[in-house]
């Protein structure tokens, strides 16, 4: 089940046209989403920056996790920022991104977030990533990669996008791409981030 949690009826519409096949449930109010989660064992629930009204963010965020613990929760905002989204993620939630991201990331969003992986907006993720501190990986690790393959998990290390990665190397986007998929395929990852806590 898909709850979108969202008042603005533009922006609901925006993401139930993005996601139609997941036949989304639109919730505009706080007590019926809790009367909605009290039934569910679990639900992927999109919440817009807004959804709680004159309850601050962080307090509606917390009484909705611990409400629905094992429901998976994914934050939109109008202006998404690395400040703003720390605290949330803290919080446990699956993802943080705009709410007004393009059908392809919310679609691709919630193919993630159903394999209980974590979906940031792309910025975040780059600011995230140069946070970590620099460490070597492992050989174990590295054997399975081809020299090409390290190099650019390392680039993804560093908080590089793959329009950089792509100048860096002399390639094109689309190839890093291509490298990008074999080597979660590889890893037995799915995301940057995971890629990214491995090699740092």
């Amino acid at each position: 089940m898909v709850l979108c949690c969202v008042t603005h009826p533009t922006i609901f519409f925006h993401w139930k046209a993005a996601i139609e096949s997941e036949n989304p449930l639109h919730v505009k109010d706080f007590s019926r989403l809790l009367e909605i989660l009290d039934g569910s064992s679990s639900a992927i629930v999109l919440v817009h920056g807004e959804f709680f009204g004159d309850i601050p963010l962080v307090s509606g965020m917390l009484q909705l996790r611990t409400h629905a613990p094992r429901s998976r929760i994914m934050l939109l905002s109008d202006i998404p920022s690395f400040e703003e989204g720390k605290p949330f993620l803290r919080l446990g939630i699956f993802g943080y991104a705009n709410a007004r991201l393009s059908a392809v990331h919310l679609q691709q969003a919630l193919m993630l977030i159903k394999e209980g992986s974590i979906w940031l907006y792309p910025e975040f993720l780059l600011q995230m990533i140069q946070g970590f501190p620099q460490t070597s990986p492992s050989d174990s690790l590295t054997q399975h990669l081809t020299k090409r393959e390290y190099e650019i998990a390392t680039l993804v290390a560093q908080g590089r996008s793959n329009k950089e990665i792509a100048k860096i190397s002399f390639i094109t986007e689309h190839t890093v791409k291509v490298h990008l998929r074999t080597i979660f395929e590889k890893l037995g990852i799915h995301d940057r981030l995971s890629l990214a806590l491995m090699f740092r």
